[in-house]
């Protein structure tokens, strides 16, 4: 789903400001094609008093050729369980990758929500390349903000490990108010 051509799994940590944030992923296709795929993803923050948040999620999708298909995630968080459906577009290339996800929550009348993910990978030479994505989520109830979450990482990748910068932005409710903003460096292992 993120990489189409990736099968395995990819692991980050990152110490920062705030919090130490780990991120699990791993991708499972059912047909060669990618067209049938199980994503799921944990991700888990410890603030610096030991206070505990984190997400987990079940994302199995449907993709087309043209990139456009339908998703039903499954999820668990800190405030409950909940299930989405919703229509996706997945694209990818050597050097970029590009999700993005809009999504009606199954368990809130008016609860919406838009996940994105890009990945930009240009090739420095034989054994180096550039490593940046940047992570959008964004919830909302009716007219109202819920949340909303940014991942920016910006580095270099060689040998399947991408390192270099974090950053890590949430805003909640109508007034956007700014918690757990977090900087720090990470370190991501993905394997094929």
């Amino acid at each position: 789903m993120l990489q189409s051509k990736l099968t395995g799994q990819s692991y980050e940590i990152m110490p920062s400001t705030e919090y130490i944030f780990a991120d699990i992923q791993f991708l499972k296709p059912f047909d060669k094609s990618y067209r049938f795929t199980l994503f799921s993803r944990t991700r888990i923050e410890v603030d610096y008093k030991e206070q505990v948040s984190f997400f987990s999620g079940a994302y199995f999708s449907y993709t087309q050729k043209n990139g456009f298909g339908s998703t039903v995630l499954g999820r668990v968080n800190n405030a409950g369980a909940g299930g989405d459906w919703g229509i996706h577009y997945n694209r990818t290339t050597d050097t970029w990758s590009f999700f993005g996800l809009l999504a009606k929550d199954l368990t809130e009348s008016k609860g919406y929500s838009w996940f994105s993910i890009f990945r930009y990978r240009p090739k420095i030479n034989d054994q180096w390349r550039g490593y940046s994505s940047i992570e959008l989520f964004t919830a909302m109830n009716g007219g109202d903000h819920g949340a909303s979450l940014q991942r920016i990482r910006i580095g270099l990748e060689k040998g399947g490990y991408q390192f270099g910068f974090g950053f890590n932005w949430l805003e909640l409710g109508n007034s956007f108010l700014f918690l757990n903003d977090s900087y720090g460096l990470f370190i991501r292992k993905e394997f094929k």
